[in-house]
């Protein structure tokens, strides 16, 4: 005959199949509404969100579509964008270069920073408002370690941060300073120095030869 029990099993496991995904995608819908409403991103920013970087392409009820720099298509559940710290990084008009340069110790830091400074205010990129700031933050073990922080237009961010970095080197190497690098210092063990013998003390190796 006909097993309604292994049917009655069939149709609960299917049940409970439909109702995990439908659970799942109720979740996704209600982050999707959520972000219609708070506008945490638009199509066009660039953000970071459940771990992926990327500019937003288009959002669904369901997901949240993200073209990488290097022109992947990630697609994120609303779930877990909502669900997730979300970075809008041109959210901004203005973004802020935050750069570290190293210098040797033999250098002069004040020279430094004036070659550092005099890029940033070199590049008409750079906004005078907030100000420029330069300065010595620490004495590592084999450098000396300026930062320096200006405010560039979002949309020129990375372009300016890359032109900067190439300038202060450019810059440092006709002022005669020096980016360190880690050095290796390789110290050998010496052996102890053989003590010379006693006089008239005998050892095995004689007792050998002797016999």
């Amino acid at each position: 005959g006909f097993d309604t029990a292994s049917l009655l099993a069939i149709v609960g496991a299917a049940g409970l199949a439909i109702a995990l995904a439908l659970q799942d995608t109720l979740k996704a819908v209600a982050a999707g509404v959520v972000i219609a409403i708070f506008r945490p991103y638009r199509i066009g920013d660039v953000v970071e969100i459940a771990g992926q970087t990327g500019t937003v392409a288009d959002i669904t009820p369901f997901t949240t579509v993200l073209n990488t720099l290097d022109n992947r298509e990630i697609v994120v559940t609303n779930d877990k964008a909502w669900g997730d710290v979300i970075i809008n990084i041109t959210a901004r008009s203005l973004r802020r270069l935050d750069l570290l340069f190293s210098i040797d110790y033999d250098d002069d830091p004040e020279l430094a920073i004036r070659v550092i400074r005099g890029v940033l205010e070199a590049d008409k990129r750079i906004r005078t408002e907030p100000p420029i700031w330069v300065n010595v933050v620490e004495l590592a073990s084999s450098s000396v370690d300026l930062r320096a922080r200006a405010w560039v237009s979002t949309p020129d961010w990375w372009d300016t941060r890359c032109d900067v970095i190439l300038r202060v080197k450019q810059a440092f190497d006709a002022n005669g300073i020096t980016i360190p690098y880690p050095h290796q210092v390789e110290i050998g063990k010496a052996g102890k120095p053989e003590r010379p013998m006693p006089p008239g003390l005998v050892t095995g190796e004689d007792e050998t030869s002797a016999g």
